[in-house]
């Protein structure tokens, strides 16, 4: 789970970076002159419409390159529609806002103005700028990794245009967005039928940037697969498509996915000559999560080649221009990678106390995934009784009916005693049917929460295992390092940190509370089966409850595999067990 979202985190940056850099068709020198031509022609403009216009087509070609010049002259476009009361000036303006806080990555700002204007835009019936706003929001959503909403949002606006008859450029955007979504999913192959629908539309408008822009996606989409003879070439084209139009930022994105195609084929050299060409363009161009993202990725190619020392100063910059800009995307995993770096360039204090930063991260990530899960699924069964108090309106209903034309016919009275009759035996079949629904549904919700709650008890115990796994690499380092240097007394007190942190019973007991929380008999079952059974032995046998393999079980009790053997042995004898019975059925049995 962490992991996907991470990848959806970072696919979807790669898309908006590329997106942002493809809306006009134009050679770089070609765009400079434009530029100075515009902003030239400023001082002679007097009309406030084409004012508005000039703004709005410089704030264009800024978007490309200079985020910062892009906004001045946005803030002058909104300053004069709303001097001048044009509704659909003003609106159009908002929009070109709230994509630049897409760019920016500041979707809450963005959303909140593109619910505005699809708002406005649905009461006025324009069905055109409604897709179009629908699709600004979808992508926002896909930004945000909540792929259901987006994908939804997406088709909406198919619909539209498939209503009006959209053709060309605006309905391969379409596609093209779909596509995305579907392969953030982990839909690669359907992500590509969707890319080649986008592409044939692109082609029967000759637009080379899009059809460029799709090529790209299309070879990720490869990559995703693990077919780098498909991927490879395709980035190969686009890059080259890009590199004749100069189109600078989109260079940066695609020298990314073909540094990945080098790093998948393990050729090093190759992934770190792209990743550092990337890496001076986003210096250049002022992009902080391009920059960020190389960082890491030659920090994490140095660090596989064992270059441990060169590994370290990439990664500490990542870091370092993370925390400046406070960006959190990558954060986790770049913890977990300087964390590595700094054990085997032998900085042993900083490695342990990045890793216990990592793992603090980690937990906190996946509180937060536990949290939208259950929101999820407590507005699923909000909704599911809500169609039940449907169900039960529209049988009301029919039964009112059933009495009317009962009461008109001239054996009115009898009638009226059937009915009565019929009424009241229906009232009761509904009244059991309710409270049937109501266990049926409280028993399902009870299930959703049992699930989670075991998912949760087990990623908490891997969790666990897994520190204790990383403390004790640690603390065998260091019990080197203390044999042989002269600071013993200060190497003392980090392996002391390490002992408390790995015999941490605060840990422990949080994980019996989540334990008990899913298994609520299972102590006291044992209890009274077998009275004999230590704290000790509860321990091993709640873990052997869960299914953890040996490995994982010496790391969370702090002890080595031979003394889980031992333990497991010393258990057998107390359980009664015979040699050809198995330990874990008897227990998860309980």
């Amino acid at each position: 789970m962490k992991r996907k979202t991470y990848l959806i985190v970072l696919s979807v940056l790669c898309i908006f970076s590329l997106l942002s850099t493809i809306q006009i068709s134009a050679q770089g020198n070609d765009i400079l002159k434009t530029i100075d031509s515009l902003e030239s022609s400023l001082p002679t403009i007097t009309e406030d419409s084409i004012l508005i216009e000039t703004y709005a087509e410089l704030y264009r070609y800024y978007r490309r390159s200079d985020l910062a010049k892009a906004k001045k002259y946005l803030d002058l476009e909104l300053a004069i529609t709303e001097k001048i009361g044009d509704n659909e000036k003003i609106y159009a303006a908002k929009n070109r806002l709230a994509i630049y806080h897409s760019i920016n990555r500041e979707l809450d700002k963005a959303d909140v103005i593109f619910e505005e204007l699809l708002e406005h835009y649905r009461k006025t019936g324009n069905k055109n700028r409604e897709s179009s706003i629908l699709t600004n929001l979808s992508n926002s959503y896909m930004e945000k990794g909540e792929l259901k909403m987006a994908l939804e949002m997406q088709f909406d606006a198919l619909k539209i245009e498939e209503e009006l008859g959209v053709k060309g450029i605006a309905l391969g955007k379409t596609y093209f967005t779909i596509a995305n979504i579907l392969r953030l999913n982990e839909e690669p192959s359907v992500a590509i039928e969707w890319l080649d629908k986008a592409l044939k539309e692109y082609r029967s408008e000759d637009a080379k940037e899009f059809e460029a822009q799709t090529i790209y996606i299309k070879g990720l989409s490869y990559l995703s697969l693990d077919s780098l003879d498909l991927a490879c070439p395709l980035m190969e084209e686009a890059m080259n498509y890009f590199r004749s139009v100069q189109n600078i930022p989109a260079m940066s994105t695609v020298l990314r996915g073909l540094g990945n195609c080098a790093e998948e084929r393990k050729d090093y050299d190759e992934a770190l000559k792209l990743y550092t060409e990337s890496l001076e363009i986003s210096k250049k161009v002022g992009d902080n999560r391009r920059e960020i993202e190389c960082l890491s990725k030659l920090g994490e190619i140095h660090l596989i080649r064992k270059e441990y020392e060169v590994a370290v100063p990439y990664l500490e910059k990542s870091r370092q221009l993370m925390e400046e800009k406070n960006i959190s995307v990558y954060k986790v995993k770049l913890l977990n990678i300087l964390g590595n770096a700094l054990y085997n360039s032998g900085r042993i204090d900083e490695a342990y106390n990045v890793k216990l930063e990592y793992i603090a991260e980690n937990d906190s990530m996946q509180i937060e995934n536990n949290k939208a899960a259950i929101s999820e699924l407590e507005i699923k069964y909000q909704t599911e009784k809500k169609e039940q108090e449907i169900i039960l309106l529209e049988e009301r209903n029919k039964l009112q009916s059933i009495q009317k034309k009962a009461m008109t016919g001239g054996i009115a009275g009898l009638l009226a005693l059937l009915a009565s009759l019929f009424y009241a035996s229906r009232q009761k079949l509904n009244r059991n049917k309710i409270e049937k629904e109501k266990v049926d549904q409280a028993l399902k919700f009870s299930q959703r929460e049992l699930e989670i709650q075991n998912k949760e008890l087990t990623a908490y115990a891997l969790q666990l295992a897994h520190k204790n796994e990383i403390l004790e690499g640690i603390k065998d380092e260091v019990k080197i390092i203390h044999n042989n240097s002269n600071e013993s007394n200060d190497l003392q007190k980090v392996l002391n940190t390490i002992d408390i942190n790995q015999n941490d019973e605060d840990s422990w007991n949080l994980f019996r509370a989540r334990f008990i929380a899913v298994h609520s008999n299972f102590e006291t079952t044992v209890k009274e089966k077998f009275p004999e059974v230590t704290n000790n032995e509860m321990r091993l046998m709640s873990l052997l409850k869960m299914n953890l393999n040996s490995k994982e079980i010496a790391n969370i009790l702090n002890i080595s595999n031979e003394g889980v053997k031992k333990a497991r042995y010393r258990l057998r004898k107390k359980l009664g067990l015979e040699p050809s019975e198995s330990l874990e059925d008897l227990v998860i049995q309980l």
